[in-house]
């Protein structure tokens, strides 16, 4: 799997192949302070909901339907967080001195959260071009393209051949990208809240699946 850090308002969740981190922020910043991280998890800018940081591949702030920002793609303190998630665990155990079960929703919520994850930030079809093409969702100039009204734009993106390249995209095509990308942010954000809400309503965890 490709290590992340994922900040959300009032979540902040690290996932690698060596562990699943997951807390408050003000707990988050409790056990960085004791491994020795000394920068402080940057605040979300006004109006957004979550940062996503997907180490070597993608850098991406969300309002919940647009991408609103970014930051390096090789980010120094997204890298730090990632490579000491061991002791960030440690810490973790360590401030929490009675360990507490883990219930099944507790667990059925994390699943739900990354399979979000997976298929928002992950890459999203669009036939714009004619034939289906993959992009990552968080492509800036795509954004700016159909703000500023460009007529044409390379875009990174693959084909169905597993192709990846800079391919040329008129306004036009541009805009059925960018419309693809918000219906299919919103479907999966509908189906995310769909099953949160049959979990915080006590519906049978088993039943609940992505």
């Amino acid at each position: 799997m490709i290590a992340e850090v994922h900040h959300q308002i009032d979540r902040v969740w690290v996932r690698t192949d060596a562990g699943l981190y997951h807390d408050t922020p003000e707990n988050f910043h409790l056990d960085c302070v004791s491994v020795g991280i000394g920068e402080v998890l940057p605040e979300l800018p006004d109006g957004a909901i979550e940062r996503i940081y997907q180490q070597g591949v993608r850098h991406a702030i969300q309002d919940g339907i647009s991408v609103v920002g970014g930051g390096e793609i090789r980010w120094p303190l997204g890298d730090e967080i990632i490579e000491r998630i061991s002791k960030l665990l440690s810490a973790q155990e360590t401030r929490q001195p009675v360990k507490k079960k883990i219930s099944p929703e507790e667990v059925k919520r994390a699943e739900i959260e990354q399979a979000y994850v997976a298929q928002a930030y992950g890459e999203l079809e669009s036939s714009a071009l004619g034939t289906p093409h993959f992009y990552l969702i968080d492509q800036a100039e795509i954004t700016a393209a159909v703000v500023h009204g460009l007529k044409t734009t390379p875009v990174w993106c693959r084909d169905e051949d597993d192709a990846w390249a800079l391919r040329k995209h008129t306004l036009v095509q541009l805009r059925k990208v960018f419309a693809d990308f918000r219906s299919a942010i919103l479907v999966a954000q509908r189906h995310r809240a769909d099953l949160l809400a049959k979990l915080d309503n006590g519906g049978d965890i088993d039943a609940i699946k992505w």
